[in-house]
């Protein structure tokens, strides 16, 4: 499989299949991603979501599952059928579809491309577009000190009836 890199205005390297496969191009860059999760203590650019997608593909292949693994604003990347089908949420591309170990090779260069970039040039990448991770993954690095951000910790609460406010109480007010 061809893979080239094209850098963006923050100095991320982006995978590029080229015209071929115009809905991998998206879905790479949109569920996949070479920026850090929201939170995450990384400043440069990070191979979180393509190990995540490495590892998720392996562990669904291993034990005989099909469906999505990973999805962005408007992808969604899914195993099926011995295949990883990149599908647009929004109809912007027709879904298209590669072997795994071709979808496996993609990745691994990819991962190489970012490890050079974050060592060799480390461009900083602001909070402002990573992506939450999923719920319960834990994030490349240590959590992030919001303090040191200058940014205040705030703790919402949102309305809540009586037995709810009962449950909360009774935790002692703990998340």
């Amino acid at each position: 499989m061809d893979v080239t890199f094209v850098s963006a205005e923050d100095g991320a390297p982006y995978a590029r299949l080229g015209p071929a496969w115009v809905g991998f191009d998206e879905a790479l860059a949109d569920a996949v991603s070479p920026l850090p999760p929201r939170g995450s203590a990384e400043q440069s650019v990070s191979t979180h979501w393509i190990d995540r997608a490495l590892t998720q593909v392996r562990r669904m292949v291993a034990a005989g599952e099909t469906g999505p693994f990973q999805g962005g604003n408007a992808t969604t990347l899914s195993v099926v059928e011995g295949q990883v089908v990149a599908n647009s949420d929004y109809d912007m591309f027709d879904p298209e579809a590669m072997t795994i170990e071709a979808f496996e090779e993609v990745l691994r260069a990819w991962r190489d491309a970012v490890v050079r970039v974050r060592d060799e040039e480390s461009p900083p990448i602001p909070e402002t577009y990573r992506r939450n991770p999923y719920p319960g993954e834990e994030l490349s690095g240590p959590p992030a000190d919001w303090t040191a951000l200058g940014r205040d910790l705030v703790t919402l609460w949102r309305p809540t009836g009586p037995e709810e406010l009962a449950l909360v109480e009774a935790s002692g007010w703990r998340r």
